[in-house]
């Protein structure tokens, strides 16, 4: 089970709690609050899963919609590199937003905050998925496979760290924190470079 599902089962559970003891209230005031409590909870569970689900909707339409499109490259040689081309830019990317998103924003709750970095975690995998869709082009070109793996173990790394920060307990913590996912990103970025311009100087 990952942390969203358990997240969002807690939040649920929470929830159906609230509105158990709005039902049950007894008294005027105690049965407002009781019933205007559960309302929050009702409204913001709806809206958390309902991001959610937009993101993971989003992620399985990308790598769709990403699929499609290589689908109608050439197979030959020029097809294959186009393929590792599109895979190196998905994941340059993915390290910029790593490298420039701001830890906070102001007008968003932690649940947005963490909902913002499970969705680089959720760009990273459907990477990770066309990757293996993709094994065949990554093969001619093994140098520059080696770089896209070592950018993606970093990006893995950088994701982490980002879900991370949003538990550090005191300052310190997350000032350690926001500079170690930016040097993940930051080699990530060095790493992808490095292979886009080994793709670049091979001939069709």
């Amino acid at each position: 089970m990952t942390t969203e599902i358990l997240l969002l089962a807690v939040l649920a559970a929470l929830t159906i709690v609230a509105l158990m003891i709005a039902i049950n209230s007894r008294g005027k005031w105690r049965a407002t609050l009781s019933s205007l409590l559960a309302v929050c909870m009702l409204g913001g569970t709806t809206w958390v899963f309902a991001l959610q689900y937009s993101s993971t909707a989003g992620a399985d339409a990308q790598l769709e919609r990403h699929n499609l499109e290589l689908e109608g490259l050439p197979r030959g040689k020029s097809g294959q590199k186009a393929e590792v081309s599109s895979l190196l830019a998905e994941a340059s990317g993915l390290a910029n937003v790593l490298l420039t998103d701001r830890m906070y924003e102001p007008g968003y709750t932690r649940e947005q905050l963490l909902a913002r970095a499970g969705g680089a975690e959720q760009r990273l995998e459907t990477l990770q998925q066309e990757l293996i869709s993709h094994k065949q082009a990554l093969n001619s070109y093994p140098t520059v496979a080696k770089h896209l793996e070592q950018a993606l173990d970093e990006l893995k790394a950088a994701c982490h760290v980002y879900r991370n920060y949003y538990f550090a307990e005191n300052a310190d913590a997350e000032i350690s924190t926001e500079k170690l996912l930016r040097m993940k990103a930051k080699t990530a970025k060095d790493t992808l470079a490095k292979a886009e311009s080994l793709i670049r100087a091979i001939g069709d």
